[in-house]
């Protein structure tokens, strides 16, 4: 097969359409066997069989990934600068974190306990740096490649809003059985995990589900205002959505958005913060008024309002802080370096999947949170967690510049939001969504921003 830039329309080859069909089952965690990584630490899903089958078909067969690669002119791609500082910053960490700071030593370890070839220190290390290399290689390098037409993108654009569809048919199904004590569809494949009555889809748990339909609202204003559609209605049950899945890392995923919202919109110097800053206390506030229609979120509010006592006087966790600690854990750990002028870990981290460890002393198990930005703050600091963000941001902010003011606004909030709830819950969206956009950036042409 030859994959090349063309600025014409193609016709789509078989390695294309299962790269892209891989890119629309990753958010869908139902069709995840979450049990095939209990010894792995790997768990198995159709999007990874589908991402085997792409790079297996690249490297033996397709020659264009090696001229790819070759070719000068996509050097800087593959180096951009804010990947580059931040992957330094996460490898120098590790490296700290091994020979000075202890990162990845057991505490308290009972030698009867049986760990997993792949939660090894050094094999855990290695695995999650190479994941990381992959994610960036797979979703953003191999974006560059199967992208090569307008067609392509549009072949994307069409199924993903179809499957979208269909997500929200079968999800509004399973909701409204779950009212009869009925469970249509589990957490994961082969599972029998009832979430209960909370909206989820075949999109995994109830948060996972949060962060997609806000990636969903995002897919729908951008191809909305590039290809003249209306997505209004869809945009509203999405919104509903949202609401029914009741998942506070989500609510918390909103509050990091419209944090990094203020925040952008301040260091631009533009006087849309403030208008920026009232409309926040003002989503902050309506979101506050919905709590006490969940008994599940005003549960999870009255157990952490004692948390910082309770972490304080060391005693035992309560259920429902128990099955959290692993999100607030190494924050924790963050704040004790801080008051202890241990200011190396709080700038640059301790080092790749060094939470995990820290959790295992903690609580006598792996635990990776799930919260993002617990991962990312405290493996590689305040500066990695900077450079992570602008990374991601980036080819957002070059596209988004290019519609009008008033559209503008409304992509950048949605957008942040994305990354607000991405950091709140562990996702591949990021990775995927950047490079859906070097896609619109690179056929920008054939669109009309004015």
């Amino acid at each position: 097969m030859n994959i090349t830039f063309k600025k014409s329309d193609v016709k789509l080859k078989l390695v294309q359409k299962l790269y892209i069909w891989s890119l629309i089952f990753e958010p869908l965690l139902y069709f995840l066997k979450a049990s095939g990584g209990l010894s792995t630490g790997i768990p198995i899903s159709v999007s990874r069989v589908l991402q085997i089958l792409v790079i297996l078909y690249m490297v033996f067969v397709s020659r264009d990934l090696n001229n790819h690669l070759k070719s000068k002119k996509t050097l800087p791609f593959f180096l951009p600068k804010y990947f580059l500082y931040y992957f330094i910053i996460a490898l120098c960490s590790t490296i700290f974190g091994f020979i000075i700071f202890d990162s990845y030593q057991f505490d308290n370890f009972d030698s009867k306990t049986i760990i997993p070839f792949f939660k090894k220190p050094i094999t855990r290390v290695i695995l999650d740096l190479f994941l990381f290399l992959y994610y960036y290689f797979y979703f953003i390098v191999l974006s560059r490649i199967v992208f090569n037409s307008y067609n392509t993108l549009n072949y994307f654009l069409n199924y993903f809003f179809k499957v979208l569809y269909f997500i929200i048919f079968i999800g509004y199904i399973d909701y409204f059985l779950a009212f009869f004590q009925f469970d249509l569809i589990s957490r994961h494949i082969g599972e029998i995990t009832d979430v209960g009555t909370r909206w989820h889809s075949i999109l995994g748990e109830p948060r996972d589900a949060f962060v997609f339909l806000i990636y969903g609202i995002f897919m729908c204003l951008v191809n909305g205002y590039l290809n003249n559609k209306n997505y209004t209605k869809t945009i509203f049950v999405l919104m509903l959505s949202i609401v029914f899945t009741q998942s506070l890392s989500g609510v918390l995923g909103i509050f990091i958005g419209l944090g990094l919202i203020f925040f952008f919109f301040l260091l631009k110097k533009k006087k849309s913060a403030f208008i920026i800053f009232f409309i926040s206390l003002i989503i902050v506030l309506l979101i506050t008024k919905l709590f006490p229609y969940s008994n599940r979120i005003m549960l999870y509010i009255s157990s952490f309002s004692s948390l910082i006592d309770i972490l304080e006087s060391g005693v035992k966790l309560p259920y429902l802080l128990a099955v959290q600690a692993s999100n607030f854990y190494p924050l924790w750990g963050m704040y004790v370096d801080f008051i202890n002028f241990n200011f190396y870990p709080i700038f640059f981290g301790s080092g790749i999947s060094s939470s995990s460890f820290y959790n295992f002393n903690m609580l006598g198990e792996f635990m990776n949170s799930n919260a993002q930005i617990t991962r990312v703050v405290f493996e590689t600091g305040l500066f990695g967690f900077l450079f992570y963000l602008l990374f991601f941001i980036s080819p957002a902010v070059r596209l988004i510049n290019y519609f009008t003011l008033s559209k503008r606004n409304k992509l950048l909030i949605s957008f942040f939001l994305v990354m607000g709830c991405s950091l709140s819950h562990r996702t591949l969206i990021p990775f995927i969504l950047y490079g859906i956009l070097l896609a619109f950036l690179r056929f920008k042409h054939r669109y009309k921003f004015s």
